[in-house]
């Protein structure tokens, strides 16, 4: 039972150091602001993103 709760914990702490990472990304690296990101689905599978900094109007692809 220990174990499954650890393996839980373990689950979570993953899921949200990759949560982090993702809000990390999601920086201008020429201004630092926050950048705004658009995700496309196709039949549930992301097509294609698109980055912006509205700050510094840059395009991220």
């Amino acid at each position: 039972r220990l174990q499954q709760k650890l393996r839980a914990i373990a689950k979570h702490t993953e899921a949200l150091a990759n949560e982090l990472d993702e809000i990390d990304k999601d920086r201008c690296s020429v201004c630092g602001g926050a950048i705004h990101r658009t995700i496309y689905y196709v039949d549930g599978i992301e097509a294609n993103s698109v980055t912006v900094c509205p700050k510094c109007e840059d395009d991220k692809g």
